[in-house]
């Protein structure tokens, strides 16, 4: 039951982060704009191509996977079928998580020491 109240969650709770994430780029773009720096600083470049990474990984990899699961949840079984115990080992869900955080903690850390001014 806690998984599909999970999963059930997963896709706004996705499009909030997606909002979010999009709020700050703007924000960000909008301080580096004001604040003095090029747009080409070695930071805000690494934070491009990381921010792009985040995109991917969260529509490329992570979200289909929790909709995969999300579907094998709605077959109805309540016990641990082959194919549901398949989606929960799928290294997708971990791998992409794990992805996701460090890429965030990177983009923050970039934002904060600007370690290429």
């Amino acid at each position: 039951a806690a998984m599909r109240r999970f999963v059930r969650v997963v896709d706004p709770v996705f499009m909030l982060g997606v909002a979010m994430l999009l709020l700050g780029v703007t924000f960000g773009l909008v301080t580096a704009a004001t604040g003095g720096w090029s747009f080409g600083e070695g930071w805000l470049m690494a934070a491009y191509v990381l921010v792009i990474a985040i995109f991917v990984v969260g529509f490329g990899i992570g979200l289909p996977y929790y909709r995969l699961v999300g579907r094998e949840l709605e077959s109805g079984a309540d016990e641990l079928t082959p194919r549901l115990r398949a989606a929960l080992a799928d290294l997708r869900g971990i791998g992409s998580l794990v992805a996701s955080l460090v890429l965030y903690v990177s983009v923050i850390f970039l934002m904060v020491v600007k370690p290429f001014a």
